[in-house]
């Protein structure tokens, strides 16, 4: 019995012990995200499709092979601030170096 009410006592200060808390988000927003991507590139073999993430979810873009894509930050953001979208991107076949951005290309 006693047990029992010392566990009700201290449930609410249980309550405020952070679970599962990772690191602080990398990005403060969408557009600091999507700006922060690298798309640099000498060579074409620098460049790979990744997807970078959306509102609705997949987004494959030409980006430097070591970009930091973060799709489940994209999810957790839109998810966090209410923000949905249609789905519809353009799927590129292969990713070449044009003046130093790796952009896509459909053959």
């Amino acid at each position: 019995m006693h047990l029992r009410l010392i566990a009700f006592a201290l449930l609410p200060y249980l309550l405020l012990i952070p679970i599962g808390c990772g690191e602080a988000e990398k990005w403060l927003s969408l557009d600091e995200y999507y700006t922060s991507i690298d798309r640099s590139c000498d060579h074409d073999s620098d460049c790979e499709i990744k997807n970078i993430g959306m509102c609705c979810g997949y987004n494959p873009s030409c980006v430097n092979e070591n970009a930091d894509a973060d799709p489940k930050f994209v999810s957790r953001y839109c998810f966090e601030h209410g923000i949905a979208s249609i789905c519809a991107y353009w799927l590129p076949d292969r990713c070449i170096c044009e003046e130093n951005q790796c952009v896509g290309v459909q053959d």
